[in-house]
Parts: C-alpha cells; structure tokens; sequence
C-alpha cells in the first residue's frame, strides 16, 4: 500500500537520492544515542513539487558544528538544481 500508484502517481514519489551506509561502516560520534538506527536511512531526498522540486536534508548540512563533508551536499542542490528530473 505504502507505493500504490492510485494513491500516488508515479512522477510525484518521493525519492532518495543519497542514504547513509550500514552500520558497520557508520561513524558516529558526540552526543547521539542509537546512531546505529541511521543506518541505510535516507540522507536527502527528492520530491517533486509542482514544476519544481524539494530536497529533504537529514541532516542539517550547514550548521555550526556539522563536518566539511556535508557543504558539498548543499552546493549541490544549489548548483544542481536543474538536474533532478528522473
């Protein structure tokens, strides 16, 4: 039922475009409890909206403590943006 065409057409599902790792590869540190449930998660996702599109962060990519890793993530959808159609 959760992917049901007649619910939902197939063009406006929702769609990850990028996912943590497994849970053996996961680097967690500070102060997260039960990191391990991050595991094969969504990390951004796309949705399409209208003529346009959302991306869904996890994460909030550009706050003060987060790492150098996750900018690239913002420059992309900025940079990028034209190029989420499927």
């Amino acid at each position: 039922m959760r992917r049901n065409p007649n619910v939902i057409p197939q063009s406006l599902l929702p769609r990850a475009l990028l996912r943590f790792g497994d849970a053996r590869n996961l680097l967690v540190l500070g102060l997260l409890d039960h990191g391990g449930d991050l595991a094969q998660r969504a990390a951004v996702v796309d949705a399409p909206l209208g003529k346009g599109h959302l991306l869904l962060f996890a994460i909030n990519p550009i706050w003060r403590g987060s790492t150098i890793g996750s900018h690239p993530l913002v420059w992309n959808a900025i940079l990028g943006f034209d190029r989420l159609a499927p």
